[in-house]
């Protein structure tokens, strides 16, 4: 079911959360619709997959609103910001189409994802008894904790990065955006306070509008470093197509009334 990598190099961890998914499904339950939620996961399910053999990961745990991705060491730290900024888009422009055509709320209280991002050594589980798949380590532990403590409504389409992650960032122009902040992370360094940056990707936009057609490689060029969006033109103009279809598909989805 997933596209496994080399598991044992996994040295990055993206953790991210529908925002507002219980105003979500509380909408889709007073109408009596509530398994079209599964339409919204299926519709970022489908996107990680088809986004996993070339980005390098694999799509570790689905949790109810959000997934766990384990990154191979060989995706570098500047590439995988830019697959944020593509996520961060994609999921926008399923929610939005969502919930327009399935909500009756016209305005959700916070509409994105937030993500958590850590850097290090993530080890299997060798278990006699337990058969899934399962990983531990310190960095599941900050990239699950990083991205719960994204929770004000200003957060939504945020990042939070621990400083391993920003330290393995190879050019000055991704590094200069983010800003240096700390949090207590419950169960971690023993509940100190831990340096993080910290990215808002509304912020680098007119009006903050995360506009999937039109946005992305604008978001890019200032985000990243431009020698890296231009290597990666080819894959970015089929990744908005990709996403473009299938935000498509979810519009024409015809669910028995």
């Amino acid at each position: 079911m997933f596209h496994h990598i080399l598991l044992d190099m996994v040295n990055s961890v993206v953790v991210f959360d529908v925002c507002s998914s219980s105003v979500i499904l509380e909408d889709l339950q007073q109408s009596g619709f509530q398994n079209r939620y599964g339409l919204l996961i299926d519709a970022i399910w489908t996107y990680l997959q088809g986004e996993s053999k070339s980005r390098n990961f694999q799509v570790y745990k689905f949790l109810g609103d959000g997934f766990i991705l384990l990154f191979s060491e060989h995706q570098t730290a500047d590439d995988l910001m830019l697959f944020l900024v593509y996520l961060t888009f994609y999921c926008n422009a399923v929610i939005n189409t969502f919930r327009r055509k399935y909500l009756d709320i016209t305005e959700l209280p916070r509409s994105g994802i937030t993500i958590g991002v850590s850097h290090g050594e993530v080890f299997r589980l060798d278990s006699k008894n337990i058969k899934k798949i399962e990983f531990f380590g310190r960095p599941i532990n900050m990239a699950s904790r990083f991205q719960s403590s994204l929770d004000r409504p200003e957060q939504a389409n945020t990042v939070l990065v621990s400083r391993e992650f920003f330290n393995s960032l190879q050019t000055k122009e991704t590094k200069e955006h983010f800003k240096e902040t700390t949090r207590k992370l419950r169960n971690i360094s023993g509940e100190k306070k831990v340096r993080c940056f910290y990215l808002d990707f509304k912020q680098h936009l007119p009006g903050g509008e995360l506009n999937l057609a039109t946005g992305v490689g604008e978001l890019s060029k200032k985000l990243l470093d431009p020698s890296l969006v231009d290597r990666s033109e080819l894959v970015n103009t089929e990744t908005i197509a990709s996403a473009q279809t299938i935000v498509g598909t979810l519009e024409s989805t015809v669910v028995d009334q």
